[in-house]
């Protein structure tokens, strides 16, 4: 049966650095809330618990149906320091595939409280299964 949500699992980029857990996927609304890891920032690893995103349906020509993959999806995660001294956020966008991978372009914008901005490339048509 053809995948019409993303599944419930951990994605990790092929370099081991990222990964998403998909903790639920909501057909109805699009969304999924995740767990974001990011190995190294400027602020050292990023876990973000609360972490979320959204996906949207593309018609399947092939298979007749709105409701199977490909389709698009994004998950963003965050990390922000004490007394808001800093905030990284790091965003992802992409394809969910029928293969259950996505595949993924990210960035990273970071800034601090002593006026340091860093806006940064993340990779490039990553695979994270």
């Amino acid at each position: 049966m053809p995948t019409t949500v993303p599944a419930l699992k951990t994605y990790t980029s092929k370099d081991g650095n990222f990964s998403i857990k998909i903790k639920t996927s909501n057909g109805s609304t699009g969304q999924v809330t995740c767990d974001y890891v990011a190995k190294s920032s400027p602020e050292g690893q990023i876990n973000d618990t609360q972490s979320g995103g959204g996906f949207g349906w593309v018609h399947n020509d092939a298979l007749r149906r709105n409701d199977v993959a490909p389709f698009p999806i994004q998950v963003s995660g965050s990390k922000r320091g004490d007394q808001f001294s800093y905030a990284v956020v790091d965003s992802w966008i992409g394809a969910y595939q029928p293969n259950d991978t996505l595949l993924m372009t990210g960035s990273r914008s970071y800034v601090n409280s002593k006026g340091v901005i860093k806006v940064e490339d993340l990779g490039s048509q990553m695979i994270f299964s």
